[in-house]
């Protein structure tokens, strides 16, 4: 071997050592005959300890016996394979591992080796768990909430103005008090499907939208016969969002409180005459 191909190597095997993903090469039978130093470090050995040793002499049972089940049959498929694989490392620590395996043969040898390469994508699939999990408790939320909530995409006209509302999201708390199930919402325009409630809703975009607040709003629905508390508000550009609070109870209290004054008052006056 000339000098030119020894320094060659030596800058190869340099790059391969400097590299976070862990690298190595495998013989038919599973011995390592090339490892790279993170791939030793994942391991929790030395370079020179793995050369010439196969996994069982460093992974539990199972593990081994499925990496051995996938190098064959890299190897006789003579196809790649990319699978994701959880780890656990020298220090008890869960890592997650995107593996792809390769079959490759040299020039002037009839064997195949197992080429392997993995990256560490522990981060990325906690980061997915924690916003899963976030999620989820959000949905929990959303589902429970005794004020029903709707949350619509928003189209304006020429000037700028909003033209219609298309409902994106509604909550179980929005169907049991409007009487209609989610499916019927979802994806309607207002003003085609829903124009009894233009107007108001309307209304109070306009002033969230001009003043940057929230707007409260209090209805009767004939339809349903009761009364609501309307909290809108845009969370985004281009979204519109309203928190519905059934307030049937407190307004006929506040109605039988009226006419109880007024007979009160009446009466008090009946007796002063």
């Amino acid at each position: 071997m000339t000098k030119e191909n020894l320094d060659s190597q030596k800058m190869l095997l340099a790059i391969i050592d400097s590299m976070d993903a862990f690298m190595a090469l495998k013989d038919s039978r599973g011995r390592f005959i090339v490892v790279n130093d993170s791939f030793a470090r994942l391991v929790g050995v030395t370079t020179a300890e793995l050369m010439g040793k196969t996994d069982f002499e460093f992974q539990p049972l199972d593990m081994a016996e499925k990496y051995r089940t996938d190098d064959v049959m890299v190897l006789a498929s003579r196809r790649p394979l990319t699978i994701e694989e959880i780890y656990k490392d020298k220090n008890g620590r869960t890592r997650y591992l995107l593996t792809q395996k390769k079959p490759i043969r040299f020039e002037g040898s009839d064997e195949h080796f197992l080429f392997l390469f993995a990256v560490d994508i522990t981060k990325q699939r906690e980061a997915e768990q924690a916003l899963r999990i976030s999620d989820e408790r959000y949905r929990m939320l959303f589902d429970t909430m005794v004020s029903g909530f709707v949350l619509c995409d928003v189209a304006f006209d020429a000037q700028g103005g909003p033209a219609d509302l298309t409902y994106l999201e509604v909550n179980p708390a929005y169907e049991r008090m409007s009487g209609r199930k989610k499916e019927e919402y979802l994806g309607k325009s207002m003003q085609k499907d829903f124009p009894y409630m233009e107007g108001y809703l309307f209304d109070a975009y306009r002033e969230a939208a001009a003043t940057g607040r929230e707007v409260v709003i209090e209805r009767y629905s004939p339809r349903v016969d009761r009364y609501f508390s309307i909290l809108a508000f845009i969370p985004q550009k281009g979204k519109f969002a309203f928190i519905t609070t059934d307030i049937t109870e407190r307004k006929r209290m506040e109605d039988a409180i009226f006419t109880e004054k007024e007979y009160f008052r009446v009466t008090l006056q009946s007796l002063g005459d």
